[in-house]
């Protein structure tokens, strides 16, 4: 699958930038700008935020970006918290999920250091691929980039690849997320200040015995822990989605027995 350049303005030399398009369909119309984003003397960079949140009132009013089903219970608010910097550990299906239902509702994301992620999984469980932005390679100065991205894009994911950011750094990049309406989630890394972790761990599989057969489902075991509060586990189970049921994803989330 091809990918298209997509411009961001402000990011530093060495960045290289991708948007994937979704195979076989038209690229998003864009809306005029509202009149918050004609308003006089205001920024490139604020107007294309200003553009993005009227793309997503939805995801702005209620104050977090949606998750999987399963991880609603056990993450205070049923979401993400605008302006918060979260770890993501063990499986990367975890976040997929995430991904899938920030871009299904409309919103954006970015991928930051991550060049080997595939986004298979995610379109699968319904991602938007023309919502997603890639920066595989971020250069020398990732922190530049990260700041950049708040500016326009609801989710900013940024992997191993990313490191590298000083401690002081990434608490001036926690200053400037507090206030906006976008989540920060860092796979892998550790990260300062970080106000939530979620820890996926795949328990079982179905489908597949004696090394034949074709995979049903995952089960997984999902902790969620926020800052100066105990941790909260979930069981949940990925399965492929019955038929008859709607064709936006092909794997479907839901909570599973103990």
């Amino acid at each position: 699958m091809g990918a298209s350049p997509l411009e961001v303005p402000g990011l530093g030399v060495g960045a290289t930038v991708q948007h994937v398009p979704a195979p076989d369909m038209p690229a998003p119309a864009t809306p005029g700008l509202g009149p918050v984003a004609r308003a006089h003397g205001v920024s490139p960079s604020a107007r294309r935020l200003a553009l993005l949140r009227e793309q997503v009132p939805g995801m702005a009013e209620q104050g977090t970006l949606p998750v999987p089903a399963p991880l609603r219970e056990a993450i205070p608010g049923g979401g993400l918290a605008h302006g918060t910097a979260c770890l993501f550990s063990g499986t990367p299906l975890v976040l997929m999920g995430v991904l899938a239902e920030v871009t299904r509702a409309g919103g954006h994301a970015a991928l930051l250091g991550l060049p080997e992620l595939g986004l298979v999984a995610a379109a699968e469980m319904g991602a938007d691929l023309r919502r997603i932005a890639l920066v595989p390679h971020p250069g020398q100065d990732p922190a530049q980039i990260i700041s950049v991205l708040l500016e326009g894009m609801d989710l900013v994911v940024i992997g191993p690849g990313s490191q590298g950011v000083a401690p002081a750094r990434a608490r001036a990049i926690n200053a400037r997320l507090r206030g906006k309406k976008t989540v920060l989630a860092v796979l892998g890394t550790e990260w300062p200040g970080a106000r939530t972790t979620i820890a996926g761990h795949v328990r079982r599989y179905a489908g597949v015995s004696r090394g034949r057969g074709r995979l049903r489902s995952h089960e997984l075991l999902i902790t969620v822990q926020g800052r100066g509060s105990p941790p909260s586990s979930v069981p949940a189970c990925l399965s492929a989605a019955a038929r008859g049921t709607a064709q936006d994803r092909l794997v479907r989330w839901d909570s599973a027995d103990e």
